[in-house]
């Protein structure tokens, strides 16, 4: 039997809406200090997420480094002078938020259950302090046999040696393992380069073009694999 391994953000935890929604709670503590609607900010909060994310300087910045000058910048108008201190402070703020909305979507307990005899993985970028609280919190973590995240191999998904590191962990060939993921490029292409079954949930409807086993709901990997099971058979 084929060993399924699944990304994370956007595929077992409903990330956007916890990032929205924390978003939007941060926004109501500052909102005077704010030049921005209760509307806008999630936008302009993604956006500053992106920007330093994907910080294209001289040197990577550390994830404290990123969220300082994420609030520096959002605070920069009203109040420019904040301490790296005060930084850290309003950033917790929102960190909390986001904890506190982590929720699975509705589809991943049914699909887990229903898979329950397969050897099931993670493979996630992320740091895994962060990543494993995910998983503790919404009762996943004995579900999966092996879970790898960025941080332990030093490369993040699209690269290979993030899916290599999970067969390793599993003692198993990348051509066995399905690989389920919520992003074109960086989950179902990037699994396809190693030789795994690429799964693409498409959970927005996006009609792109490609080659790959493409599902809606994670309710739909069951039926998907009992059909290649009996196809071989």
């Amino acid at each position: 039997m084929p060993v399924i391994l699944f990304d994370l953000d956007g595929t077992l935890l409903d990330h956007d809406m916890a990032s929205r929604q924390a978003a939007v709670d941060f926004f109501r503590q500052f909102s005077t200090e704010l030049p921005y609607t209760e509307h806008e900010f999630p936008t302009i909060w993604r956006s500053l997420a992106a920007k330093y994310n994907n910080f294209t300087g001289t040197a990577a910045l550390s994830d404290t480094e990123q969220r300082r000058r994420r609030i520096d910048e959002l605070f920069a108008q009203n109040t420019p002078a904040l301490t790296p201190q005060e930084a850290d402070a309003r950033f917790q703020i929102y960190l909390q938020a986001y904890v506190d909305n982590w929720r699975v979507y509705d589809d991943v307990l049914p699909c887990l259950d229903a898979l329950a005899s397969y050897r099931l993985g993670i493979v996630s970028n992320g740091t895994r302090r962060i990543q494993s609280q995910k998983l503790a919190n919404m009762a996943l973590t004995d579900r999966f046999s092996a879970i790898v995240f960025s941080e332990d191999t030093g490369q993040t998904k699209p690269h290979p040696d993030i899916f290599l590191a999970a067969c390793r962990t599993l003692q198993v060939e990348p051509q066995t393992c399905w690989y389920i993921g919520d992003r074109l490029q960086t989950d179902a292409e990037a699994s396809q380069t190693v030789g795994m079954t690429r799964v693409w949930l498409n959970r927005n409807g996006e009609r792109v073009s490609h080659n790959m086993i493409e599902i809606h709901a994670l309710t739909e990997v069951l039926p998907y694999l009992e059909h290649m099971l009996e196809e071989r058979t």
